[in-house]
């Protein structure tokens, strides 16, 4: 998808989308599951998919830096989980009750301004650069892309496999 001139497609692998994708993933393991027990899913994880668990802890744990934005600039943490979401083919909607904890209807208020086509162009996604927080460091960024694009492919597989609704 192009967006202003902007290919989205080459920004699924960004730094910053990247840090914010694996923030986000632990974010939902967290509500599902206690601390400990999401740390140990994502350790697991790693070693399944060979991916250097040291590394993603690293993100994970700077959670609070990467997600600053949210209590300095509230609209610019609102318009890169928007951006990071469609850079993975993820819908506004999906993330307005997911992620950013927003009525799905508040999508449309102006001074959200949650529309992509309104404020995504070259200038804009320059800046993400300056916001990047620990993935810019490149083997941070690569064990990161790698165990995101490890959890994708694992979701198809899952998505793939039909359960029973009976019982035995």
């Amino acid at each position: 998808m192009i967006v202003n001139g902007v290919d989205l497609k080459k920004y699924k692998n960004h730094p910053r989308v990247l840090e914010i994708r694996v923030v986000l993933f632990f974010m939902n393991l967290r509500v599902g599951y206690d601390y400990e027990t999401a740390m140990g899913l994502i350790k697991s994880l790693c070693g399944v998919f060979k991916v250097n668990f040291n590394f993603l802890s690293t993100i994970i744990h700077n959670e609070h830096n990467i997600r600053r934005l949210s209590k300095t600039n509230k609209l610019d943490w609102y318009q890169d989980l928007v951006f990071a979401g469609a850079t993975w083919g993820e819908s506004r909607w999906a993330l307005a009750g997911r992620y950013l904890g927003i009525d799905k209807k508040s999508l449309y208020r102006a001074e959200y301004e949650l529309n992509i086509v309104k404020y995504v162009d070259e200038y804009w996604v320059a800046g993400l650069n300056d916001r990047v927080v620990v993935c810019g460091v490149e083997h941070m960024r690569l064990e990161a892309e790698r165990f995101l694009a490890s959890i994708e492919h694992f979701q198809r597989i899952i998505g793939n496999v039909s359960l029973s609704k009976t019982e035995l």
